[in-house]
């Protein structure tokens, strides 16, 4: 900059025209860097959805006011998949426009250096029409103690103290953290919630509040063996089985605690991404402990919120070419602050201490490891893939003790004769491939208070297999949601799977009424129809549609789309 106001100072005393002299720049840097805020002459503008004819709107308004300055945040999105066509046809006309309006339009492009990679590549005259980049370095502790310091003499007029002084050791932790990224929003958040604990503690003390003091507590968080106190941990280490998941979620603790005693010693804390990995069978808790795992990282300061957003693999998926990195980003940037549980991914989630996100993956481990081996290398350093937390089946008397916490939850006594059933039930649905370990549990309860939907389609299935109808007389029991799918071009194929499963079988669908719901709902019903009444299929298979009698409706839809195929 002050290359630039010497140049302009010489040219003045030269009498050289300085009209035709070009002013345009880039800013790049790491988030979090102050990149600067212009005046009032400046203009942000998200010219990629704006698309062209609004480019030279901004523009001659610009001009037409006696010229400017036109800042362009996030510059590398005009160039992005997901900006389409507009995006680059904007940047196209930037780039003329600096030509043509020499003198009376500058242009500021910025954005993260990485991502501004590809922004370079755009245009080949790009660099001789730009000609000064601006590198924005990462604050120093230095820097970044003098702008805290400033800021807590501003908002509390100089009467705010700080606990061992604001040149100690825990002022000193602090700095060192938001260097990492800690960042001071989360700070903030952090001091507000250890406040209104303050604020109840007094409240049952008689001794009188310092309101003008930052406590240990307030700038670095509490101790780490907290974690072992907070209802979340007494919660998950009261859950029936689960002791190897138990024993990692200790030992992930202990490291975070020795780091907290490495900071109070001014060493750097080992590396610990709080991204992790819950692999196993369906009903085995996992969401369960998920939702507990964020709460514990909330209660020891390590996020600022143990808010979850659960997302499924298809919700990151867009429907054409560059949505699916849009998607991701924008899921990311919601789950900052607090924690996400299922591939920009890679880039985007880097698992470093200070990390205020943390992202974890469920789903079973042969899935999930075989797709760590296909994706790029850098998503399993970010995840630890090693470590992950692996979910056991359940045992039949940890089945057993489920069952019985469950029931006592609901005010019933089983009989002893009813528990033995119970017990003979879970010995066999171990035994089988689809077994759902807690869900089974669930399952049984649920049959245990149902009018006998499900007995009954059991039944008829024997019966159909003792005339000969049926190949078999197993039961693929579903529900109507089962065969809806998530998004467009999903329900057809997910609906012939689960119908070529139930080949030669009885497929009962429970809560059938769900098949009036919806364009993907009536989706399903084309096909059902269509795959029972095509040749291969027909009368080799029987299909049971369960629910309440409000499903009446769904009878009628059915016989007029049957009667079409007679």
């Amino acid at each position: 900059m002050l290359d630039i106001r010497d140049k302009v100072e010489t040219s003045k005393r030269q009498k050289v025209d300085i009209s035709r002299q070009r002013y345009n720049f880039i800013f790049q840097g790491n988030p979090e860097p102050e990149r600067p805020r212009l005046d009032e002459y400046t203009q942000r503008a998200k010219l990629a959805s704006a698309g062209p004819a609004n480019a030279f709107k901004l523009i001659a308004g610009l001009v037409n006011d006696g010229g400017g300055v036109n800042f362009v945040d996030e510059t590398y999105q005009l160039v992005a998949d997901h900006a389409g066509p507009f995006g680059g046809a904007v940047l196209d006309i930037l780039l003329t426009e600096m030509e043509n309006k020499i003198g009376k339009l500058a242009v500021i492009f910025a954005g993260y250096k990485k991502e501004m990679e590809a922004f370079f590549e755009h245009n080949p005259g790009l660099s001789s029409r730009v000609p000064y980049i601006l590198n924005f370095e990462d604050m120093d502790d230095v820097s970044l103690w003098t702008i805290m310091s400033d800021l807590i003499a501003q908002r509390y007029h100089g009467r705010m103290n700080v606990k061992l002084g604001m040149c100690g050791l825990y002022m000193r932790i602090l700095i060192r953290r938001l260097g990492r990224g800690r960042g001071i929003h989360r700070w903030a958040r952090r001091l507000k919630k250890e406040k209104k604990k303050d604020k109840v503690k007094l409240e049952n003390s008689e001794s009188e509040p310092d309101i003008f003091l930052f406590t240990k507590e307030n700038l670095i968080g509490p101790k780490s063996e907290e974690a072992f106190k907070s209802e979340a941990w007494l919660q998950l280490k009261s859950m029936i089985g689960l002791d190897e998941v138990k024993v990692a979620a200790r030992c992930m603790i202990d490291m975070i605690t020795t780091n907290y005693y490495r900071e109070l010693a001014e060493l750097n804390p080992f590396k610990c991404s709080l991204n992790q990995v819950f692999c196993g069978a369906p009903g085995t808790g996992k969401m369960t402990v998920a939702t507990l795992y964020g709460h514990i990282l909330a209660d020891i300061g390590l996020l600022s919120s143990g808010e979850m957003i659960v997302k499924n693999p298809y919700d990151f998926i867009g429907q054409c070419l560059g949505k699916s990195e849009a998607k991701t980003q924008a899921i990311l940037r919601a789950s900052l602050e607090k924690f996400s549980s299922l591939m920009k991914l890679t880039s985007e989630v880097q698992g470093v201490p200070g990390d205020n996100r943390c992202v974890l993956f469920l789903g079973y481990e042969e899935r999930i490891m075989a797709m760590f081996q296909a994706v790029n290398p850098g998503l399993a350093r970010r995840f630890a893939i090693e470590n992950r937390f692996r979910f056991q089946d359940y045992t039949v008397s940890q089945l057993m003790n489920i069952l019985n916490l469950k029931v006592s939850q609901q005010h019933l006594k089983p009989t002893t004769s009813a528990l033995a059933v119970a017990e003979m039930t879970f010995v066999r649905e171990k035994m089988r491939p689809n077994f759902s370990n807690g869900g089974d549990v669930d399952n049984l309860l649920q049959k245990s208070h149902s009018t006998g939907k499900s007995t009954t389609a059991r039944l008829m299935g024997e019966i159909y297999y003792d005339l000969g109808f049926l190949a078999t007389t197993d039961v693929i029991d579903c529900k109507a949601t089962d065969l809806i799918g998530r998004y467009v071009g999903h329900t057809a194929p997910q609906t012939q799977a689960l119908m070529k499963s139930a080949f030669g079988k009885v497929l009962f669908v429970d809560e059938a009424y769900r098949l009036l719901e919806g364009q993907y709902a009536i989706e399903v019903v084309n096909e059902l129809i269509t795959f029972l009444g095509s040749p291969e299929y027909a009368r080799q298979m029987v299909v049971i549609l369960a629910g309440y009698p409000r499903m009446q409706p769904i009878s009628s839809v059915w016989l007029v789309q049957w009667k079409m195929w007679q």
